[in-house]
């Protein structure tokens, strides 16, 4: 019966998992010193080994040795290298050239704006997902939706400034990428296509920074589109698609057909030695993927302290699709539009050819549709162009085509007085450059602004009026004579007095004949007051108006420093 109940045991033993059979094993071995070393070299054997099985299933290969050794920059480990193997082996490493042209490689070259144009895409892409499952495309809900991913959802006010920040800089960093390229021949063939691709791409990241600052639907906008689902469908659908199918072809031409272009300099040397060493290569991984990783780690730094101590997306009060505000602001890259619809240079221009020479025209220019439409169209498409007609003047004065500054000083003198043009035009159509309001209103808009305007620069803080900037605890309850504050003080409020009252001064002679101010604040409710400013004059002729009134409101949580 003994034997039978001890064969039993050893049945059931034998059935056990080989685990649980290691594991009682093990335990054994506990109990002398010599096991409890050997136990404990197999469990650092084990677990090496089990994490050396992850890092190689992370990496297409790679060991944690190897690993190790990339991030130090050292010597491959292994023998073949897995270095090569992995480029193609990996999903996001097979992307990618296994080499690159040292020379065009260098950071005082390119200065990375390719690189960084597409780090503050794909910023754009994580944010504007995440603020997907909050916002409500309706223009009864999208401003309360947006208050409640800025004041509710967690890190909701980090994700917000974060997508602000990154499209402003998407923005500026594709515009001075294209520019760089230009200056510096990268355009001319082969890479003629590319350059054509890049302009597309520009065009599609102005279209998607303008309808994203749309959706808020803030009454600042300088469009409110009554039925918002097609621009937000426009702004999270179709753009990105199309911006994703050009990325794709710009990068393949880049990196897969004629590379980074070389500096001019040193590719069209006549120093052999120069131009060989020029072209000598140098490994994707590790140098320059280190490398890359160093510029995403700096620039996700400086993009979170940005949006966390320093930049705030500025918002302004509801839409109102009733009420259209004047002037209506507009994002800083699209200032050069309005400075062209106000454009004190050319048709003044226009104007005395007109009436001195009787070449009329001005009566083409002088147009909305000419101004705001047709002059930035045809720009587009000279863009666009730029390397053909480059090509076509190479051709028609019998030369060779080169990227040297000094073989290129027409098309480079072109380019600057294309950038210069954008810039003054820009400033032209700040709210800070005199406009055709009356003299009345501007003053008020300068002032006590329908609400506040984007800087002409990005990132820069809004221009919300010196009253708002006061704020709700610096205006004293009161009517006030603004004729009583001539001088300059050293306090703040008295100072601005004395700052509308200078203006209302200058004004007399554009129509403001014997004009007076007030400046009336009045408790119009609990923690609220209501500001208004009058201004009144002696008007020209009789019909005319002859007093203007802005009122604006002030809370006392408002803060607009």
């Amino acid at each position: 019966m003994f034997q039978r109940e001890e064969r039993r045991r050893s049945h059931a033993g034998e059935r056990l998992p080989v685990g649980i059979k290691n594991l009682l094993s093990a335990f054994g071995d506990l109990r002398t010193a010599d096991g409890r070393t050997r136990v404990a070299h197999q469990t650092r054997e084990t677990v090496w080994r089990a994490a050396d099985e992850a890092i190689r299933a992370l990496s297409a290969g790679y060991g944690i040795a190897d690993v190790r050794a990339l991030l130090r920059g050292d010597p491959p480990i292994e023998k073949p290298t897995l270095r090569e193997q992995v480029l193609s082996r990996a999903f996001w490493t097979h992307f990618r050239p296994r080499t690159y042209a040292q020379s065009a490689t260098k950071f005082s070259h390119t200065l990375a704006l390719g690189f960084f144009s597409v780090f503050f895409a794909f910023v754009q892409i994580i944010t504007g997902t995440l603020m997907m499952f909050f916002y409500e495309p309706s223009p009864e809900r999208a401003y309360q939706s947006t208050s409640k991913i800025i004041g509710q959802v967690p890190f909701g006010q980090l994700i917000f400034d974060a997508h602000y920040i990154s499209a402003n800089l998407l923005v500026l960093v594709v515009g001075l990428h294209l520019a760089r390229v230009y200056l510096t021949g990268a355009f001319k063939s082969p890479r003629r296509l590319t350059w054509v691709i890049g302009i597309l791409l520009l065009i599609l990241t102005l279209g998607s920074a303008f309808t994203g600052s749309v959706l808020p639907m803030e009454q600042s906008a300088i469009w409110l589109p009554p039925d918002l689902l097609r621009v937000y469908l426009l702004h999270t659908g179709i753009l990105p698609g199309l911006g994703l199918i050009l990325v794709a072809a710009h990068y393949f031409r880049v990196s897969r057909l004629h590379g980074i272009s070389l500096p001019a300099g040193e590719e069209e040397s006549p120093d052999e030695i120069v131009r060989a060493r020029a072209r000598e290569r140098v490994n994707y991984l590790p140098d320059l993927w280190a490398r890359e990783l160093l510029w995403i780690a700096i620039a996700l730094f400086v993009l979170v302290a940005l949006a966390t101590f320093a930049i705030h997306a500025p918002r302004a009060s509801p839409a109102d699709l009733s009420h259209t505000p004047s002037p209506a602001a507009i994002p800083w890259f699209l200032l050069w539009l309005r400075g062209m619809l106000k454009d004190p240079i050319v048709l003044p221009m226009l104007l005395w050819l007109r009436d001195v020479v009787g070449i009329d025209l001005a009566q083409f220019y002088d147009s909305r549709a000419w101004q705001g439409v047709i002059l930035p169209v045809l720009f587009a498409l000279l863009l666009l162009g730029a390397p053909y007609l480059d090509a076509g003047w190479d051709k028609f004065w019998g030369r060779s085509s080169s990227r040297l500054g000094r073989n290129r000083k027409l098309g480079i003198a072109l380019g600057v007085f294309a950038l210069l043009w954008v810039v003054v035009f820009t400033y032209i159509g700040t709210p800070n450059f005199p406009a055709s309001s009356p003299p009345a209103v501007a003053i008020s808009q300068e002032f006590l602004p329908d609400d506040c305007a984007p800087a002409p620069l990005p990132l820069l803080p809004a221009d919300c009026g010196e009253v708002r900037r006061i704020g709700y605890a610096g205006l004293p309850v009161g009517t006030y004579d603004l004729g009583q504050f001539a001088a300059p003080s050293a306090e703040r409020f008295p100072n601005l007095l004395s700052k509308i009252q200078v203006r209302i001064r200058q004004a007399a002679a554009a129509g403001l004949a014997d004009g007076r101010g007030f400046l009336i604040v009045e408790d119009w409710q609990t923690n609220l007051k209501k500001t208004t400013l009058r201004i009144t004059w002696t008007p020209r002729a009789p019909g005319e108006p002859d007093a203007f009134e802005k009122t604006i409101y002030l809370h006392k949580d408002s803060a607009y420093e």
